[in-house]
């Protein structure tokens, strides 16, 4: 009742239920003074009552819609009150100056017939249509306030007002008349409020566009004319939604408005309106849209009037449209391109197909995108020949906007391509998102990919992303079956995808879903036992997190299986409530998962989701140090030489690390097994760790590093044999990563992820004296200090000294602007320098970098609040201090 639209309505509403029950009373009285006959009273209320319905049903038909469509809600409001309010006055004339009971009879039975078939007519309809401006979470509320509480109270009002007025007033009905007269009085001025009311309510609901997806009355007068004022309305959202909510709900009155609106002053109405002709297929706006072709000055808004132009001139036009395909403008001749293809006769859509052609062989790539264009406008027009060369287009652009017109056009002889694109790191996204808009149809060819035995780990990643997005029941089943898949990282992201897809298995999934919880909680003891192997000692840490990692994600995986069998509400209501600190929620959610689990479920599953660090118990302290050596060496054997996909790539990198920082030579062999692993980060890293820990064996490996096929690999072969003449300092990728963690914008990213980053960081070695950049260069990269230090200067004022960890640049990376000052090398320095394409690239791809970009940029902006929160506190301190007048 906050809203006092809400309480207008609830008011209306009470008022109604209050009169009828009070002309109820007053009818009866007067029947009864007319039939003193039993029988003759119950015939007549039985044949009274029979004929309601009839007349109720013509009263409907011939004077509800007119009377609401004529005079708007108000007249439909006040119908009813001033009929009602005349009859009753009569009345109480009649049985003022008349003893005449028949006369007061009939009066009495056509104020009752009126109230009725009022109420069913105008009242009911009109409160039905006073709930439309309302949000739909608004309107359930507020029907169910008046039908559950302000009609039982009404009518219980009622009973107790015509109980004490009888009682005041005498048996008689006169003075209830009278009574009735002021109730009508207040119902009629509330009526009037609820007209003023509803337009302007309704005008709100259009400019905060909240209508969407409503199933909207309009028959209404009030309503039209607020629709109609809101196309004119000088703000174009505001035009363009009431533009919709016709075009959704009353399509045959919008035909006579849209020549109108083509003159909009705002180009997104002229754009919709055009849109609109073509949709209702409007040929008395042919004149005015040949009108706008001609004239209109926005090229893109001419590009949609050639497309409806097309759409509905049809042969007369044909000709003047083609003219256009020679525009200057790409985008007039994307909308006569469209225009011919949708709506011409053949021979004139062969030869907008041939001048397609001619784009797409064209040397200027915006023609090329051009071309791709069409083809997402034109899809039942078989261009998938055209289409499919535009796919090998050189041009990243144009295979991007390729990728996305193969997705709407749904070819089926090109979904191979697109899933094949999903490697390709330049267009990977384009070509997930083509995917997704291709839907059911895309499933074929990336089940097809899903099944190749030698299909890459980050496809797979990415494709079971693509089916969370796309969900349904054939996307679901299909993650389904790559349930078990033995690569963890995949696993997750199917779990993650099904998750996405709010699935909950029925009694059919349940027999897949059982078994990988218990394959998923003996994964979890198996990290935990490594986490307690390998101790805490700072060695090591660097493997530690990895396994924390990876226990982390199992355990997500086991929340969403659990949420799959069970409430998904409360399994995931316990998961947050276990990762509190508070013991009495950790207490109550172990209730919870008491009664969700099976016994046997539980003895598996508990142990896996509370303890993240459990500690191996010590037989005593002086054994500890040896068994705890021990212990770590066959985390790490083990870690080394467990089977290739059961692990991550950066954990057993880790692993790899580590053995080298451990100075371990007594896992050379395992060291050495990891150069041939599938993975080219684990053979990178196996090279560095075999160079250092005995080069004489990394000898023997040497001519195949330098022959391995992948270029990183290469890479780092080359940086050992310059490190071992001392020419320069080499950082591997998981020495890069770990200088990454230490800016801040990167803190909260993943490792594995940042292995991403690493591999686009450049090494930029400076000699002391020498300039990193100078003030008015183009900034458009990062730079982290591996080694050194540089001085941050505007020309000789030194502004900062930056050294080892620090970063600079940071802002060029998001945006390309002059630099403000000069950095140069202090002393010998090593750099790390990120450029912002790349970046780019990997910030539209990954979630978590542009969330690390946020929170920095979040921190600088409250940083320099503070500072100015600061400052205005020095001033007000300065200037409140008495001044000191000089001696």
């Amino acid at each position: 009742l906050k809203n006092s639209y809400v309480r207008l309505i609830c008011s209306l509403f009470a008022l109604i239920i209050f009169v009828y029950f009070f002309i109820d009373n007053i009818f009866y009285v007067q029947t009864q003074a007319h039939y003193h006959n039993e029988e003759a009273l119950a015939g007549f209320i039985g044949v009274f009552f029979g004929s309601i319905g009839l007349i109720s049903l013509l009263a409907r038909l011939f004077l509800s819609g007119r009377l609401i469509s004529r005079h708007g809600v108000a007249g439909g409001v006040l119908a009813a009150p001033i009929v009602l309010t005349a009859g009753v006055g009569l009345m109480a004339i009649a049985e003022t100056f008349s003893s005449y009971v028949v006369v007061l009879f009939w009066l009495a039975a056509a104020t009752k017939l009126f109230s009725l078939v009022l109420l069913e007519a105008t009242d009911h309809p009109v409160v039905n249509i006073l709930y439309q401006p309302l949000q739909a979470a608004r309107r359930t509320q507020a029907q169910t306030l008046v039908e559950g509480i302000v009609y039982p109270l009404a009518i219980g009002l009622a009973g107790l007002g015509l109980a004490l007025f009888s009682a005041l007033l005498g048996p008689d009905s006169l003075g209830l008349k009278f009574v009735l007269l002021l109730v009508l009085a207040i119902w009629i001025a509330t009526a009037m409020a609820m007209g003023r009311a509803y337009p302007k309510a309704l005008r709100e609901a259009l400019v905060k566009r909240r209508l969407s997806g409503e199933v909207l009355s309009l028959e209404d007068g009030s309503s039209m004319d607020v629709l109609r004022q809101a196309l004119h309305n000088p703000h174009p959202g505001v035009a363009v939604y009431a533009l919709n909510t016709l075009k959704a709900n009353a399509p045959e009155r919008l035909s006579g408005m849209l020549p109108e609106l083509l003159s909009h002053p705002a180009p997104e109405v002229r754009q919709e309106a055009l849109g609109a002709v073509e949709w209702l297929g409007l040929t008395a706006a042919l004149d005015t849209v040949k009108q706008t072709v001609r004239t209109e000055k926005l090229l893109v808004v001419r590009a949609v009037a050639l497309r409806v132009l097309a759409a509905i001139g049809r042969a007369e036009v044909m000709e003047e449209v083609y003219s256009y395909l020679e525009h200057p403008n790409v985008q007039v001749r994307l909308g006569a391109a469209t225009g011919l293809l949708r709506h011409a006769e053949p021979d004139m859509a062969q030869r907008a197909e041939e001048k397609l052609f001619e784009y797409a062989l064209s040397p200027i790539p915006a023609e090329r995108i051009l071309a791709a264009e069409v083809c997402a406008e034109v899809p039942d027009y078989d261009l998938h020949q055209l289409l499919g060369r535009l796919l090998q287009d050189e041009d990243v652009q144009v295979r991007r906007v390729a990728l996305a017109a193969a997705g709407k056009a749904k070819y089926p002889q090109l979904w191979a391509e697109v899933v094949d694109s999903v490697t390709s790191p330049t267009v990977r996204a384009a070509a997930a998102a083509g995917l997704v808009s291709g839907g059911d149809a895309a499933l074929p060819a990336i089940e097809v990919a899903f099944a190749r035995p030698d299909q890459e780990r980050e496809t797979l990643v990415r494709l079971a992303h693509v089916l969370g997005r796309i969900g349904g029941p054939q996307a679901e089943a299909l993650l389904l079956t790559q349930l078990h898949h033995p690569h963890e990282l995949v696993r997750t992201r199917i779990i993650e995808a099904l998750d996405q897809s709010g699935y909950q298995a029925g009694d059919d999934g349940q027999h897949l879903i059982y078994p990988q919880i218990r394959r998923e909680a003996e994964c979890a003891a198996r990290y935990l036992a490594n986490l307690a192997d390998l101790g805490d000692d700072p060695a090591v840490s660097l493997l530690a997190g990895a396994f924390a990692h990876q226990l982390a994600q199992t355990q997500t995986r086991l929340w969403l299986l659990l949420s799959f069998v069970h409430d998904r509400h409360t399994v995931l209501r316990v998961r947050d409530n276990l990762a509190l600190d508070s013991a009495e929620q950790q207490a109550y959610a172990l209730e919870l998962v008491d009664t969700l689990l099976a016994s046997e479920l539980k003895r598996i599953v508990l142990p896996a989701l509370q303890a993240p660090f459990p500690s191996r118990s010590r037989q005593s302290s002086r054994t500890a140090s040896r068994q705890s050596d021990l212990y770590r060496t066959q985390c790490l054997h083990q870690t080394l030489m467990g089977a290739n996909g059961q692990l991550s790539a950066w954990t057993k990198a880790c692993a790899v690390y580590t053995v080298g920082r451990l100075s371990a030579k007594d896992l050379c062999e395992p060291v050495t097994i990891a150069l041939s692993a599938p993975d080219p980060l684990v053979r990178e890293a196996a090279a560095w760790t075999l160079f250092r820990l005995d080069e004489d064996m990394y000898d023997g490996h040497i001519s195949a590093l330098r022959a391995d096929p992948c270029p990183r690999v290469v890479q780092a072969a080359q940086q050992l044999e310059r490190a071992r003449n001392g020419d320069q300092r080499m950082l591997s990728t998981i020495e890069k990563v770990i200088t990454l963690k230490t800016v801040d914008i990167f803190a909260g990213t993943p490792d594995e992820i940042l292995v991403e980053v690493a591999s686009l960081l450049q090494e930029v070695e400076l000699l002391a004296g020498e300039a990193v950049f100078e003030k008015g260069d183009r900034g458009d990269c990062l730079y982290i200090i591996v080694d050194g230090e540089v001085r941050v200067h505007d020309a000789q004022r030194t502004l900062n000294h930056l050294g080892e960890g620090d970063v600079f640049g940071e802002m060029a990376l998001l945006d390309a602007e002059p630099r403000v000052a000069s950095v140069t090398a202090v002393r010998d320095t090593l750099l790390l320098r990120l450029d912002q394409e790349p970046f780019y690239e990997l910030m539209e791809d990954r979630i978590e970098v542009a969330r690390g970009i946020i929170k920095v940029l979040s921190q600088h902006l409250r940083g320099r609040v503070r500072d100015l929160n600061d400052l205005r506190a020095r001033l007000e301190t300065l200037e409140s201090q008495p001044a000191v007048e000089p001696a």
